[in-house]
């Protein structure tokens, strides 16, 4: 019997986990592999029967409705965030994912760390800081960590505007370190300061071509995509002109 793949995921969430879950379920369904998402709801200790978010239908993933599908040698991934799950799920390989090692700590503050070193078969990570956490604080020998990690789409690097035409704008994420940027947005009066947030990926990606800057205070407790899907539209420092902070 072919191995089977089942992905955890927080059920009807949209935010930069659920989506490297998405983007992982549909990696393994192009190589060939049998992966299906496995969503769950806090306090529910079943899968949900729910659709994929709006957002990540694109991927063209499928889900599980009972956690009786898991079988013993069943790969069964689960996010940092999610380790509470591992105790619960009696079936199937454990394997953990690393994405963000801050959150992990501030939502569990370490009480399951050894229940995962012995009951954990495998870890993903996608940073040396994450490999670094479990090799020395969890005591994972290194052969047990594996490196993965995820992409941004193929719309972001499609460049629509000369650097000349970006505006006096600058876009920041309102969710991170927002309380640090307000001395500064109050310094520069110049610039439109936009919240990247209720947009759709068209909306960002516009977003993202005209603006001169992008500001983020935020801790990025892992590999945070809205960072990343800005390398892909790299700003012109030369299009800010004269303008000087007061």
């Amino acid at each position: 019997m072919d191995m089977e793949y089942f992905i955890l995921c927080p059920a009807q969430m949209e935010s930069g986990g659920p989506e490297l879950a998405h983007q992982l379920c549909h990696m393994l369904r192009q190589l060939g592999e049998a992966s299906y998402m496995c969503y769950i709801k806090f306090g529910i200790v079943e899968a949900q029967d729910v659709e994929a978010p709006e957002k990540y239908r694109k991927y063209g993933t499928e889900h599980i409705k009972s956690l009786s599908e898991i079988k013993e040698d069943s790969i069964v991934i689960v996010p940092e965030g999610m380790t509470g799950w591992v105790s619960t799920i009696s079936a199937g390989i454990k394997v953990g994912w690393w994405m963000s090692v801050d959150n992990y700590i501030r939502s569990s503050a370490e009480k399951n760390l050894e229940y995962l070193e012995k009951n954990v078969a495998y870890h993903l990570v996608q940073s040396y800081y994450a490999r670094k956490y479990l090799i020395e604080r969890a005591r994972i020998p290194s052969e047990k960590i594996l490196w993965v990690s995820d992409y941004m789409g193929e719309a972001y690097g499609q460049f629509l505007f000369p650097a000349q035409y970006r505006q006096d704008m600058a876009l920041y994420n309102p969710k991170k370190g927002y309380e640090e940027l307000v001395p500064l947005i109050a310094l520069t009066p110049w610039l439109n300061w936009v919240p990247l947030q209720d947009l759709s990926e068209e909306e960002m990606i516009v977003l993202m071509q005209a603006a001169k800057v992008y500001v983020d205070f935020g801790n990025h407790p892992g590999k945070d995509r809205i960072p990343r899907a800005l390398t892909s539209h790299i700003f012109n420092p030369l299009a800010f002109g004269t303008h000087k902070l007061q």
